[in-house]
């Protein structure tokens, strides 16, 4: 009769805790060679995509020559596209304003968007530094000040309130009440009517003093653009 090998209980449990070692050793290197894998493959990405786009893909601190061209470009084609805008979406966005279903849109979804916005998305350049976007609402305003006066020029050959108004500010011989009148038109019926105005920018970017003009947060859109008016008014 055979005799039965003797088994080594502690032997035992030291090799399978080896194995169980071994075994947690390999996940280990394997996790950090996935992990290293998606850095790598997030690193090629982004060099296609700066190869593709650098402009995109870089933050603006990071701008280069090529860049920084592509910056002005995008205000430029931004300023003109924003005027555009503004004019195609204006009905809709007045009609929204007065009806409260703008306020509704902003505090639900957090902003608003016109149904009808042919200019939006991919056809929207992106400014993103300082001054491609004060280039880009230099462009915006000075353009919008072509079809401003198109209209005056018409609503001036009126005859009553209207035509009186209109030959009284926006068709104006003083320079200082002519530039101003057209502002304020400009102003509201651009589409970033209802964006924080310079005021707002200056007291929450810099601790500028508060102002009734101020535009808030929690403004109803109808009184973002008002403030708006009177600042450049």
């Amino acid at each position: 009769m055979p005799i039965s090998p003797h088994f080594d209980e502690q032997e035992f449990e030291q090799t399978m805790q080896a194995a169980e070692e071994f075994a947690a050793d390999l996940d280990e290197k394997e996790t950090k060679h996935n992990e290293q894998q998606a850095l790598e493959e997030q690193a090629n990405a982004q060099r296609a995509e700066e190869l593709k786009d650098s402009h995109a893909a870089k933050e603006a601190s990071e701008f280069g020559l090529k860049e920084n061209v592509k910056e002005l470009s995008n205000a430029l084609v931004g300023g003109a596209r924003d005027t555009a805008s503004s004019i195609l979406t204006a009905p809709e966005r007045l009609i929204d304003m007065a009806t409260g279903e703008m306020a509704r849109e902003a505090q639900e979804e957090g902003g608003y968007t016109p149904d009808w916005n042919p200019l939006g998305n991919n056809l929207n350049p992106i400014t993103k530094t300082w001054w491609g976007g004060m280039l880009r609402g230099g462009v915006h305003f000075g353009t919008m000040a072509i079809p401003v006066l198109g209209w005056a020029g018409r609503a001036g050959k009126a005859t009553g309130m209207i035509g009186a108004a209109t030959r009284a500010t926006v068709l104006s011989s003083n320079t200082l009440i002519k530039g101003a009148s057209v502002g304020v038109v400009s102003d509201m019926f651009s589409e970033y009517s209802q964006d924080a105005n310079g005021l707002q920018v200056l007291r929450d970017r810099f601790g500028f003093v508060d102002t009734p003009f101020t535009t808030n947060d929690a403004d109803h859109p109808a009184l973002k653009t008002v403030k708006n008016v009177a600042e450049v008014s």
